[in-house]
């Protein structure tokens, strides 16, 4: 398993992973924190996480890339929340619904160009029940555990995706877009 660095409070932990990457952080580096001030998600929106009842992850990805990343990733993560709530399904491309509400959102960020290129890929998960106060109410958020019939726990499902990822990164593209349609 490769590194986990863990924070109690951050900007973004995408922003982390960025400079943990810069700084040579080696391939599937896993930046987490309890708390994100300034989370964001696709084209500039907010993404909050629930302190202490939210994964809050950005992995660095190193090297030449599928362009199915985005399809890799979802895949991943889908298959992680499944673990514990199988009715989960992806909203393509970048975020995992339960019941229509949304437990998950991802965004990857590419930065520099050919050899050196490499990809920050943030993952959100919301994992235990949080108050429903806490979201806009033009959010629809949800939280595994108000759905799974297991115990769970922030650990568990962390340990899963990073596992997940890491499997499913190793995948012929192939089989990566068999599973996606």
């Amino acid at each position: 398993m490769a590194k986990h660095i863990h924070f109690k409070e951050v900007t973004s932990t995408n922003d982390v992973a960025f400079d943990f990457a810069q700084k040579g952080a080696e391939h599937l580096t896993c930046i987490t924190a309890d708390v994100q001030t300034k989370g964001r998600g696709r084209r500039g929106r907010v993404w909050s996480t629930v302190p202490s009842k939210s994964i809050a992850a950005s992995f660095v990805i190193k090297g030449e890339q599928s362009n199915l990343l985005p399809f890799i990733t979802s895949l991943a993560t889908l298959e992680t929340i499944q673990n514990f709530v199988p009715e989960a399904v992806i909203k393509w491309p970048n975020d995992i619904l339960i019941h229509g509400k949304k437990a998950s959102g991802i965004l990857i960020e590419k930065h520099g160009h050919g050899g050196s290129c490499f990809y920050i890929i943030g993952i959100g998960i919301n994992v235990l029940k949080f108050d429903k106060n806490f979201f806009d109410e033009t959010i629809e958020a949800t939280a595994l555990e108000f759905y799974s019939q297991k115990e769970i726990s922030i650990k568990s499902v962390l340990t899963s995706l990073q596992s997940s990822l890491q499997e499913w990164l190793k995948m012929p593209d192939v089989e990566v877009l068999n599973s996606y349609r």
